[in-house]
């Protein structure tokens, strides 16, 4: 039991280690869809040293790595959360037994397992998606094989409690599919047979393995292409003056407002939006106006805290480039609302490019 409780608290550890290592590498991109999924994996298992304790005896198999293979149904929740049943397989070969009266060895332990998985997917806004999860369940370990000089020969099977850690990562290929690689920690630290010699045995199960696969996804939206606007100011204009006793020309009005757009998960300018910040600042010279608002906005297809920065970072490389083009002793505040004001209002995860813009008001 103490040799579980120090594997249980590495695998955390691993997994925690891994999931902030991968989010922070993250490269832009769009997370897991919502709904039933069906997924696979195989790869190496790695078993711990198995007691093989008796009334007599207290010896130690050493196990060569093996297959370990699952398979989950689950269903991906509107939050990071998910559920799913899994079906595992894993097998090793019996390489040596050391202990008291231990003269050979040979054979095999495998477990069949059925689990209920919770996972955690850590949502980025990336092609990248590490998760972190735990399941419970039950495990059916079967030891066939020549264990040391006194056991002799066991070919039994139990029924036990497992638990297990789980740490990987997925990468979107497509809508719907993903690959995936992950890491199992699989415990059954209570596992009794009986020898062929009637010798009853306490022994337990751990086994670590490293994985690879892929995850299907039912029912998956399809990406629809967007229509990218052009940059357009928005005109308020002021009262038309009182009539002169004598006709004169009138000056233009002053605009005081003014919008422009950024591409998906941008801050920066295109030729277009710098056209609009140089009428900007033509109006603020012609009307002697010193202080303006830039307040920056995002669309919902990335994480809400994400897209407050982000909104926060467009409505920075306004005020700089209105500062290059003459306006350095100006009052520009600036401000990021992300995606909670969108000019179109959308579902959670939409790419709109209307909603991606910053506001520039002249007061």
């Amino acid at each position: 039991m103490k040799e579980f409780k120090k594997s249980l608290l590495a695998g955390l550890a691993v997994a925690g280690i891994s999931s902030i290592a991968l989010a922070s590498g993250a490269v832009a991109g769009e997370g897991m869809p919502t709904g039933y999924y069906l997924g696979g994996a195989a790869g190496v298992g790695f078993m711990q040293d198995m007691d093989i304790d008796t009334a007599t005896i207290n010896e130690d198999a050493d196990l060569d790595p093996g297959f370990a293979g699952v398979v989950s149904f689950g269903y991906k929740y509107d939050s990071n959360w998910r559920g799913e049943f899994e079906l595992g397989y894993r097998r090793n070969d019996v390489d040596s037994v050391s202990g008291t009266g231990s003269i050979s060895a040979g054979g095999d332990v495998s477990a069949l397992t059925g689990m209920v998985n919770v996972l955690y997917d850590f949502e980025n806004g990336s092609d990248f998606t590490p998760f972190v999860g735990a399941g419970l369940g039950a495990a059916r370990i079967d030891i066939d094989g020549t264990l040391g000089n006194t056991v002799s020969v066991i070919d039994d099977s139990d029924t036990a409690l497992a638990g297990q850690l789980i740490a990987g990562v997925g990468y979107k290929v497509s809508d719907t599919i993903d690959l995936t690689a992950r890491y199992n920690f699989l415990a059954a630290p209570d596992v009794n047979v009986n020898a062929v010699n009637g010798t009853s045995v306490d022994s337990d199960y751990y086994n670590h393995a490293v994985m690879v696969g892929l995850r299907f996804h039912f029912g998956a939206p399809k990406s629809m292409p967007m229509e990218e606007p052009k940059p357009v100011a928005q005109v308020e204009p002021e009262p038309a003056p009182a009539p002169a006793p004598a006709p004169e020309p009138q000056p233009a009005p002053i605009v005081r407002t003014f919008l422009v757009f950024f591409d998906w998960d941008s801050t920066v300018l295109s030729d277009e939006a710098m056209a609009v910040l140089r009428e900007a600042v033509a109006n603020a010279d012609r009307g002697g106006i010193t202080r303006l608002v830039a307040t920056g906005h995002a669309d919902t297809s990335g994480p809400a805290r994400y897209n407050v920065g982000l909104s926060e970072r467009r409505a920075a490389s306004v005020r700089d480039a209105l500062k290059r083009l003459g306006l350095g002793d100006a009052d520009i505040a600036t401000y990021g609302k992300g995606e909670t004001e969108p000019l179109v209002p959308t579902a959670d995860g939409i790419r709109e490019p209307q909603n991606r813009r910053v506001e520039i008001v002249l007061q």
